[in-house]
């Protein structure tokens, strides 16, 4: 069966909702009748149906009866107050407009809303680490692929141009590491890369490297679309920043939005845009439910009151607010912002602005929050947050009777690397640990920065023997890294110290047996992996 498309989804609910106009119709009429008869709540039904029609109509495309139904809801509006509001000529006048033009509606089409375009499908993983080097002197191409290779990528060296054109008509990598000078001329990579990417039709990532620090090469290696240029000798930690910013360009976790609105068809609009979009959306139509879904995943308050309940909540308080409603007085709108929202979207919303909206107030919270559990040098988690997340996962365990592994690792003679390199060499060795965790442990995994030189790793799902061998090839491929200062290179290895959850049921235990495994690991001569024995 084909999938509907987005444009199909929202005709759908557009035509269903147009059918269910003479109902709402019916309801309006039936709060109005007795509003007339002196039930004061019915007043405030009425001028609750108007307000959603007003945000609702235009939503799909019937913008002739939203404006009808805002002139319903100011005229109940300025009338509320008074005692006798079935002598309204304004709300008799007003019905009579809404009624008419309702009744229309309900026999034509509505006008179409442009949808937003459908997010670009991503490669998965193993088509986002092939890297082609070209490189026409061989040691230093066979040196540099082994050193990317530490990092995880799957690197193809070329030594002529021809046989690179070649590989890339057979497969197209991730992108192309290429010097500029070979035999046929100083600017000889630049130009062949320039071919190559007109004859492919499309963007082929490229970062230039080259002896050579002239303007005219640099300029030159910009114009044939070069994302980066390396003079040689270059710090390797350098060139997998880039690198990794071209294979992790895939958000770590799909946006996850709740959306609340007493009308159902207005979250099913929303939702469907915002899934369309890459999101993960989840809908309420009972506002007295939203803290019991948001721990798990308006007629009874009104969506001020809502924000408020979650910001008087810790765990909420820092998280997006986008208020969705047919409100246009400002001075209310400013209102429900100072109760905690962070934007409010007047209704009818177009689908691109509510993607757009949602998708920045979520960026700039990740950004937020990623300051204040994030390690600022290496992006890892820091020291307080991979604790928490190692007691989550210890839970997780118990709860589903799996095994964890817990990994204390510590770069060894640290401080003679500040002392005899500098602190900002010792700050790129910190970084280059940090890439080869992220880029060696599973997704699954967790990383964090424990203190200066310090790193813990809490691998999910394993058993000792796995772990033990994953943690020592890491060491392995530490240890074969090359550091750059101002004056030489070397290399630095690490310790480890595991200890094994089966083994030391709680979190102090596990972390002070791997605390132990460690300085055992250091005692014992450094550039070791140790596992914890059970005491």
């Amino acid at each position: 069966m084909v999938e509907e498309t987005l444009e199909e989804k929202l005709m759908a609910m557009r035509d269903s909702f147009r059918a269910g106009l003479a109902q709402r119709l019916v309801d309006i009429d039936k709060a109005w009748e007795q509003a007339c008869a002196g039930n004061e709540d019915a007043q405030d039904t009425l001028h609750r149906l108007a307000h959603s029609l007003a945000g609702s109509g235009a939503t799909f495309g019937l913008h002739d009866v939203s404006e009808a139904s805002r002139a319903l809801e100011r005229a109940v509006e300025a009338v509320q107050e008074t005692a006798d509001i079935a002598s309204s000529g304004a709300i008799t006048a007003r019905l009579a407009a809404l009624r008419a033009i309702m009744e229309d509606a309900g026999e034509r089409r509505a006008v179409d809303i442009d949808a937003p375009r459908p997010t670009a499908v991503r490669r998965n993983d193993d088509e986002r680490r092939l890297i082609y080097l070209i490189e026409d002197d061989e040691d230093f191409a066979n040196n540099l692929a082994i050193q990317v290779g530490h990092f995880g990528y799957d690197v193809e060296t070329y030594f002529r141009l021809a046989d690179l054109e070649s590989a890339i008509n057979r497969k197209k990598p991730t992108a192309v590491i290429a010097d500029i000078v070979f035999p046929e001329g100083r600017l000889a990579g630049i130009e062949a890369m320039k071919l190559i990417r007109e004859k492919l039709g499309a963007e082929l990532p490229v970062i230039f490297m080259s002896t050579r620090d002239d303007i005219e090469a640099r300029l030159q290696a910009v114009r044939a679309g070069g994302l980066a240029y390396f003079t040689k000798p270059f710090d390797v930690g350098l060139l997998i920043d880039q690198l990794d910013t071209l294979t992790s360009s895939e958000p770590p976790d799909h946006y996850r939005v709740l959306v609340v609105d007493d009308e159902a068809p207005m979250t099913s609009f929303y939702r469907a845009v915002l899934e369309a979009a890459g999101m993960e959306v989840a809908t309420l139509n009972d506002p007295m439910a939203v803290m019991s879904e948001m721990v798990s995943f308006m007629p009874g308050c009104s969506g001020l009151e809502l924000a408020q309940m979650i910001r008087q909540q810790e765990s909420y308080v820092s998280m997006p607010i986008v208020y969705l409603s047919a409100e246009s007085d400002r001075e209310r709108q400013l209102k429900a912002m100072s109760a905690g929202g962070d934007d409010f979207l007047t209704k009818p919303i177009d689908p691109a602005h509510l993607v757009s909206a949602v998708t920045s107030r979520v960026e700039r919270w990740r950004t937020l929050r990623s300051f204040m559990v994030r390690d600022s040098l290496t992006g890892l988690l820091n020291h307080t947050r991979t604790n928490e997340e190692l007691e989550v996962e210890i839970a997780r365990a118990r709860r589903t009777q799996s095994n964890l592994i817990y990994a204390m690792i510590d770069i060894d003679f640290f401080k003679n690397v500040n002392d005899n390199y500098g602190h900002p060499t010792g700050d790129r060795v910190i970084k280059g640990l940090a890439r080869l965790l992220q880029q060696r442990l599973r997704k699954v995994d967790i990383v964090g920065r424990v203190g200066g030189e310090e790193f813990a790793a809490i691998m999910i799902d394993t058993n000792a023997e796995n772990a033990l061998r994953v943690l020592d090839e890491m060491r392995q491929h530490f240890a074969g890294v090359v550091h750059f200062s101002d004056t030489a290179e070397f290399s630095v290895t690490f310790s480890c110290g595991a200890a094994d959850f089966s083994e030391f049921g709680d979190s102090n235990s596990l972390r002070e047996a791997a605390d132990r495994a460690l300085y055992k690991a250091k005692g014992d001569g450094r550039n070791k992996v140790v596992l914890a024995e059970a005491e």
